[in-house]
């Protein structure tokens, strides 16, 4: 084999044989829920089918998912068909044979978990025949009890090394009857090698071929786990044996020379160990408070690359943070805490996003109001024209080519500085009526206090370039930001509690950070850090939106997706979100929000989210207090805007967020 298709590839098994297959040099192309099969894929030797939902408990009773599953299998069948494919597995179940039984002889009893069985009946016989009719090969391999690292503490010998580990007399069946149970190793061997020589149309057992009955097999795991206990056989009645009469044992053997042959006890040892590593990572909780970008990325990473449990505690009814969209009664998708824009220089940050969401692209474009009419916006050449007239503007583009030749853009600042009269009245004028009354408004502080970074975010572009944002890569999201998080966050080592304020399960020892007062590996904060120490050193600044909403009759309201308005009483920008959707299908008229800063306050009814800190000489002198009382716990990690008290685009958000994964990663590695 040289490349082969895995569906449920994060799975116990699948994930098991993806890495043995890519060990010995075959391209392995995984599929999960999380990870469609990407396009135009062709020369696949062979396609794995492990996708399951509900493989453990009473979900194998759950007819509705059982058969869901059976769709499934055999939409994969008939893709592989699609793409060429030479040979089908199908993963199957041992359970098949009994319930095979139930049908045929009414003394065999059936019970409400052989819906599981039957739908993978069912399943493997729609899709023989899709790849008969493909003259495509197609094999099963049927599963008994398997186990191993992975695997799930569900499973009988899961369970029962668990407690044995934990001190308890494990209760059971009398277990007179035949049974198998299989190393996680020789299953993923097994399908390698039916694989490469399995025959077409063959079922293979994937088991043993010689037998011992499960008291035999439990007995010996109860005296390589913890032989101190004694295993309480006959606590349960016997269920329905396998009666292998009916298995076929040799013919995996026999048509591929593969046998299962794992030391039983070095495979229970091994199990055994993994299964308390497991729970010892249960117990040592990771904690991020906030689901906004830097929560949601520090979460993902460690979900998935250190496979640790990581707990997010949201304050609010939803995750996203300011990046929270859903449609109004129109149809309109709503930026519901002001608009984003995803623009960057660096085209890895959209090949990490694209893995959780489809992006469409999109520069946004905006107008200015000033003086009652609109003018263009970002500031450039044409606003000096429509500010100056033109006799003006042409003197003034002669000399800003010649004092800022090979610059296309120059901040405002700057700008003033020019000695030339006309430049500088031009300059003037922008700065008095439109930076200064805007900046004015949006941080309710002089002008002269504000960061420069802030100020120099809107330069003055040098020429007729008409996009708000330069970057060159500049996208959306087509279903919204909130896809975006949703996926992100949907990997089976992240939890997410909603409308839980972190702030009350908090408390510090020594040097060290807690959660409910318990010791926590990792704690990592992204709300405001003033709040997390109480406010030791006084408050910090944060300004925070109110936001109007007005609907339209009309599909275009104003001239662009963004207008700014910096002297206007109270608001600075409206946002015309029908203009920065991908589908605007069945969407109603138009929605225009207006946005009016104010300073945050968290116990106002308006204004209690903070939405950006307000740096200052003054204020970094603050936050610099709480940085270094912040360093004292070694649990405790700080990320994004508001915990590190910085004006962050999305973009850098992004980033930072994921160059700090490394910091975290090295000291949970400790």
């Amino acid at each position: 084999m040289k490349r082969v298709i895995i569906t449920g590839v994060t799975g116990f098994i699948g994930s098991a044989l993806a890495k043995k297959l890519t060990e010995q040099g075959v391209e392995v192309i995984g599929v999960s829920r999380s990870n469609p099969l990407p396009d135009n894929v062709k020369d696949v030797d062979v396609f794995y089918n492990f996708a399951l939902k509900g493989g453990y408990g009473a979900a194998k009773g759950d007819y509705n998912l059982q058969l869901e599953n059976t769709l499934i299998a055999c939409q994969y069948a008939e893709l592989s068909a699609k793409i060429g494919c030479k040979k089908f597995v199908f993963a199957g179940s041992a359970n098949e044979y009994n319930t095979m039984k139930g049908l045929n002889e009414l003394s065999h009893a059936l019970d409400y978990n052989s819906i599981y069985s039957a739908c993978k009946i069912i399943a493997e016989l729609n899709c023989g025949i899709i790849a008969a009719k493909a003259g495509m090969e197609f094999c099963v391999g049927r599963i008994p009890v398997a186990y191993g690292r992975g695997g799930s503490s569900n499973t009988i010998i899961h369970s029962v090394i668990s407690k044995l580990q934990r001190g308890e007399r494990p209760n059971l069946i009398s277990g007179e009857m035949l049974y198998d149970a299989v190393y996680i190793d020789d299953i993923i061997g097994a399908f390698a090698a039916i694989g490469e020589t399995g025959k077409d149309r063959a079922r293979y057992y994937i088991g043993h071929r010689k037998l011992q009955t499960f008291r035999e097999i439990f007995t010996e795991i109860g005296n390589i786990v913890n032989s101190d206990i004694t295993l309480n056989f006959g606590a349960y009645p016997n269920s329905t044996a396998l009666d292998y009469s009916d298995v076929d044992l040799g013919n995996l053997y026999n048509d591929t020379g593969f046998e299962c042959k794992s030391d039983f006890r070095e495979s229970i040892l091994k199990t055994a160990k993994w299964i308390k590593q497991a729970r010892d990572k249960q117990k040592a909780k990771i904690i991020v408070v906030g689901a906004g970008f830097s929560g949601s990325i520090l979460a993902r990473e460690i979900a998935e690359h250190l496979d640790r449990r990581v707990e997010i505690i949201e304050k609010r009814s939803h995750i996203g943070g300011n990046m929270y969209d859903s449609r109004d009664a129109y149809g309109v998708l709503i930026q519901r805490y002001g608009p984003h824009f995803l623009n960057t220089n660096k085209w890895e940050l959209f090949e990490y996003l694209m893995r959780f969401a489809e992006f469409f692209p999109h520069a946004v474009n905006g107008k200015s109001m000033i003086d009652g009419k609109y003018v263009t916006f970002p500031y450039n050449f044409m606003t000096v024209r429509e500010i100056m007239g033109e006799y003006k503007a042409q003197k003034i583009y002669s000399k800003l080519r010649s004092d800022y030749q090979g610059y296309d853009r120059i901040t405002l600042l700057k700008l003033l500085e020019n000695s030339d009269d006309d430049v500088s009245e031009f300059a003037n004028i922008l700065f008095e009526r439109a930076y200064r009354t805007y900046t004015s408004k949006m941080w309710d502080i002089h002008i002269g206090k504000v960061d420069r970074y802030v100020l120099d975010r809107v330069p003055f572009r040098l020429g007729y370039d008409e996009r708000y944002l330069l970057p060159d890569f500049q996208y959306l999201p087509k279903n919204g930001f909130t896809e975006i998080f949703e996926n992100m966050l949907g990997h089976p080592n992240i939890n997410v509690q909603l409308n839980t304020d972190a702030l009350e399960h908090l408390s510090f020892s020594e040097n060290s950070i807690k959660y409910d007062e318990e010791y926590v590996d990792c704690l990592i904060f992204t709300g405001n850090i003033d709040e997390l120490f109480g406010y030791k050193f006084g408050k910090l600044p944060y300004r925070s939106l109110d936001f109007k909403y007005e609907h339209y009759d009309e599909e275009s309201h104003q001239p662009r997706d963004v207008v700014v308005y910096p002297q206007a009483a109270g608001y600075t920008r409206s946002t015309e979100y029908r203009k920065i959707m991908h589908d605007t299908s069945g969407v109603n008229g138009s929605t225009v929000v207006m946005e009016y800063p104010l300073n945050y306050d968290k116990d106002a009814e308006i204004g209690n989210i903070p939405y950006y800190p307000v740096v200052t000489e003054e204020s970094n002198e603050v936050y610099d207090k709480y940085r270094e009382l912040a360093g004292r716990y070694k649990n405790l990690f700080l990320c994004g805007r508001l915990a590190e008290f910085k004006y962050y685009n999305m973009d850098i958000c992004i980033e930072h967020a994921l160059e700090y994964y490394n910091n975290v990663k090295e000291y949970l590695l400790k």
